[in-house]
């Protein structure tokens, strides 16, 4: 009877330790997926907004018109330029929500330098005003930092951990020999 007893508990704290495992796994799975689509759509909407300034930079440019600063988020569409900074907002928010801190330090950073690009002019001369180019490239960065961190948060294994971390380790050790 004992042993009956026994077999049945066990069985028991077999099937709850299991049901916990699977649960643990799939949460993973999800949260992975998760965040995977939310940096997907904050780099699109990005993009976006990006190639929508550039844009509408060129063209005035090509066209030998100097738009001042003043004048440069009006000579944008309105409603594109609303729905692409919506659009950063509440791919921002997602990621505010999936994401431990440091990774959303980055996304605030990210979005600042999606947001500066509309603002700048291939035209202006002042030192204190920024350039398109010293926008674009600020924008680069931070889309660079953004994606590094995030790859190592979804990296589903160490192997790939290892294999993300390695360029910066040769970097380093490259760096500590000059």
């Amino acid at each position: 009877m004992a042993v009956a007893i026994v077999g049945a508990l066990a069985a028991l704290v077999g099937v709850l330790v299991g049901g916990l495992l699977s649960y643990s796994s799939e949460y993973r799975k999800w949260l992975r997926a998760e965040r995977h689509k939310a940096i997907t759509e904050l780099l699109a909407a990005g993009e976006a907004l990006r190639r929508h300034s550039a844009s509408r930079i060129v063209a005035r440019y090509a066209a030998g018109q100097l738009v001042d600063l003043g004048q440069a988020v009006g000579a944008l569409d309105p409603d594109i330029h609303l729905a692409d900074l919506e659009r950063i907002g509440l791919a921002g928010q997602a990621m505010r929500t999936l994401f431990p801190t440091g990774v959303v330090e980055l996304v605030e950073e990210f979005c600042h330098a999606v947001q500066a690009i509309p603002l700048v002019e291939p035209s202006s001369k002042s030192a204190d005003q920024p350039t398109y180019e010293k926008a674009g490239a600020a924008y680069f960065a931070s889309r660079a930092k953004l994606v590094r961190a995030v790859r190592m948060l979804i990296a589903t294994d160490l192997p790939e951990r290892l294999r993300l971390r390695l360029p910066r380790v040769r970097q380093y050790q490259a760096d500590r020999r000059t």
